[in-house]
């Protein structure tokens, strides 16, 4: 199949998510590869006297993998859900864990920090797996149908 249309019936079948499963798909749908781009596109890089970026910081520690890592997820996940992939909804349950590769050098991070990324992959997997309108969209039944 084209490419294209697959991306456009990708994009006309998010239609028949539930409100609250498609608006989340589609922003990553679309912010997900544009965010990808603006994340590993260099800039600033000509400044006198030479110094060590923001972009240079950013990869060199584990901070920009991490985020790479979270964005890829998100948007491999999005775009299954959308082509009515059931395994997809893995990548989106697992795309907040790469945050605590982050806290690996924090001392001693806020409890809040550490639950978070764990709250909300649990909230993901209970939208996700156990919501009956996406398990009747992964099925291929219409929102509105019987």
């Amino acid at each position: 199949m084209n490419p294209l249309k697959q991306i456009a019936q990708a994009w006309r079948s998010s239609r028949e998510l539930p409100w609250f499963i498609r608006y989340w798909c589609r922003s990553a749908m679309l912010g997900g590869p544009l965010a990808i781009v603006l994340l590993t596109t260099p800039v600033l890089l000509d400044r006198e006297p030479p110094s060590p970026t923001m972009y240079d910081v950013f990869w060199s520690s584990i901070t920009g993998p991490a985020f790479l890592l979270v964005l890829c997820l998100l948007t491999s996940g999005a775009w299954g859900l959308a082509l009515r992939l059931p395994r997809s909804r893995w990548l989106l349950v697992a795309s907040p864990l790469p945050f605590y590769l982050m806290l690996a050098g924090v001392d001693r991070p806020d409890p809040m920090v550490l639950a978070n990324p764990a709250v909300t992959s649990v909230v993901a997997y209970l939208l996700l797996f156990a919501a009956k309108p996406v398990q009747r969209y992964l099925a291929g039944v219409p929102l509105n149908g019987p």
